[in-house]
């Protein structure tokens, strides 16, 4: 467990609480406000932040209050092996903001890159990347998959108006590798 110290003040409002400064335990560090946690967490950086937040019984929530900047840098941090857990807490929403920041070398995509990210995220399984997936921004969408899915026929290939209206209802009518 990463050494905890709760600070000498806390503000509430616009109060300044002077409170005495000590290391607390992991259930005291439960035990404070979301607000309070996040900033403990906020104090410390790489492999400390990211143990802090592991402490925490809500990481999730506490990972999803982070801004995408703050996220960012800790993967940098902590590399991309250590970066697994923290990418499968991210809200849906985050996940596009960190491929702008990562992604984006001047004004190339780096397809790459962006797998790698992907690649983490498959580790929370088949839902986690749907729901992510789907709140992509949608030309950051074909980005990622122009060079890995490569369309075979369309609906006009289809001749047999029977089967163009099954493979419409049931893939839009596309064959894709």
């Amino acid at each position: 467990m990463e050494r905890i110290e709760l600070p000498a003040e806390r503000r509430v409002g616009h109060l300044k609480l002077l409170r005495e400064p000590r290391r607390i335990s992991s259930r005291e560090f439960n035990a404070l406000s979301a607000d309070e946690r996040l900033d403990l967490v906020r104090r410390l950086s790489g492999r400390a932040k990211y143990n802090l937040l592991i402490e925490a019984a809500d990481a999730e929530n506490l990972v999803q209050r982070m801004s995408v900047q703050e996220i960012y840098l800790l993967s940098k941090e902590l590399g991309e092996e250590d970066s697994g857990e923290l990418v499968l807490m991210l809200a849906p929403e985050q996940f596009t903001p960190l491929l702008d920041l990562d992604c984006w070398q001047g004004d190339r995509f780096d397809e790459i890159l962006a797998l790698t990210w992907l690649g983490l995220l498959l580790e929370g399984g088949d839902e986690k990347v749907v729901t992510t997936l789907r709140s992509l921004d949608f030309d950051l969408l074909l980005l990622l998959t122009r060079k890995q899915i490569r369309v075979v026929a369309g609906p006009e290939d289809i001749h047999d108006d029977d089967a163009r209206i099954e493979c419409m209802q049931r893939d839009g009518g596309f064959v894709v590798e």
